[in-house]
């Protein structure tokens, strides 16, 4: 998308003498965002980092990551060494922005390699687990690897034969086929196995009891499937919890709970890239002329001008409505 930055700014110029502070907001956002493409001579800036940095002075601070090439240079840029911005902080009593960027910058360099690497290609076991609060949603992910869910790997092979779908779907929790020896000798007996080792290790990982696995589901309506390379099993928890309260769970150690829209914005970066560049570019463009079409519904000064108005806005709600992620949609699946 940076390099739509002047398209997006052509597209509000009828939007600059707007008294919306949204749409003002916007032009700033995306004037300030076109004089840093210019000053660094690139369009593209990297990654937005999945939360702002905030000072006690007001000040918010919006950072993007990317790692260049030896080879790869920017004009008027300079390169500094971590440890002599890190001595940098200021003397103020109250850290600035800038400080806590300084402060913390080496975690945030470590977060962004790490939401950029791939799985490598497997069927695995995957853990669903959502934590809710008053004005967000967030998910359970690996600190090691926070673009996808928390996860064993079962097996190289990422596809599940019919045999194996449906003796699965027979399947009403993991319990069913822990411990059991009922399938010993069938062709599903490796899978099985599989399944076994990898709902044990993944409990373990999560620091749950076993014996609370027969009160865990698995999720059989569909093989997720991520990129072409890697699919995902999903483990549930208990219907009610599968969605806990800030802390009621207490803290896992080797997890962190991400916003879930950036959990999809950088699994999708990660496994389809191309599908998440599209659908942003026109959610964007949508977006965009929803904050027009409500300006003109405000300042239409006749009956004709309400009229195309309305049904100017009406076209464009339709449109946001349809290019929305259906609700219950998994990130990704088989046909």
């Amino acid at each position: 998308m940076w390099k739509d930055i002047q398209q997006l700014q052509q597209g509000m110029s009828s939007a600059l003498s707007s008294s919306s502070s949204v749409l003002q907001t916007r032009q700033k956002m995306l004037l300030a965002t076109a004089q840093l493409q210019n000053s660094l001579g690139t369009q593209d800036l990297g990654r937005v980092y999945f939360e702002p940095i905030k000072d006690k002075l007001g000040n918010v601070l919006i950072l993007t990551v990317k790692e260049l090439p030896p080879s790869q240079t920017l004009e008027n840029v300079r390169w500094s060494a971590l440890s002599k911005l890190q001595r940098s902080v200021s003397p103020l009593k109250e850290s600035t922005a800038l400080d806590l960027l300084f402060a913390t910058i080496k975690e945030k360099l470590a977060y962004h390699r790490r939401s950029s690497q791939h799985l490598p290609p497997g069927l695995y076991l995957g853990y669903l687990k959502l934590c809710s609060s008053v004005d967000q949603i967030k998910v359970l992910v690996p600190q090691k690897l926070p673009n996808v869910l928390c996860h064993t790997k079962l097996r190289d092979n990422k596809n599940v034969s019919r045999e194996e779908w449906v003796w699965l779907q027979r399947q009403t929790s993991p319990s069913d086929s822990v411990g059991s020896g009922e399938h010993t000798g069938s062709p599903q007996c490796p899978f099985l196995k599989g399944l076994c080792t990898g709902v044990k290790s993944l409990l373990k990982q999560l620091d749950v009891p076993l014996w609370q696995a027969r009160d865990f589901r698995l999720y059989t309506q569909q093989l997720l499937e991520f990129g072409k390379e890697v699919s995902f099993l999903l483990l549930l928890p208990p219907s009610d919890d599968v969605c806990s309260a800030p802390g009621q769970d207490g803290q896992l150690s080797g997890f962190l709970t991400l916003p879930l829209q950036i959990f999809e914005h950088i699994h999708f970066c990660t496994y389809e890239q191309d599908l998440l560049a599209q659908y942003c570019q026109a959610s964007i463009l949508l977006e965009l002329d929803s904050l027009l079409s409500q300006q003109a519904l405000r300042e239409a000064i006749d009956n004709c001008e309400l009229v195309k108005a309305k049904e100017k806005h009406g076209q464009v709600t339709d449109l946001i409505q349809v290019s929305e992620w259906r609700a219950g949609e998994p990130l990704s699946h088989s046909d």
